[in-house]
């Protein structure tokens, strides 16, 4: 799908997250709308996807936490 007239916005900040925003029109009174944001300071990703604002998935990939060895 080529994305003819979208909307894409984007913004870094100074705690090290990054995000994005990108909106289409696909027909009247229908929109698609992805939005991600990395935080780099806690290791998460969060992709959200709305269509026409009702529909909304969002996935959120946590940081891993670490396994300590505690063998003795």
């Amino acid at each position: 799908y080529i994305l003819r007239q979208c909307r894409l916005r984007g913004k870094i900040d100074s705690n090290g997250c990054t995000t994005a925003f990108l909106e289409e029109r696909l027909n009247m009174g229908l929109n698609f709308i992805l939005s991600a944001e990395i935080d780099h300071k806690n290791e998460r990703l969060q992709i959200w996807i709305w269509i026409d604002r009702r529909m909304r998935f969002d996935f959120i990939f946590p940081r891993k936490k670490a396994i300590e060895d505690v063998s003795r």
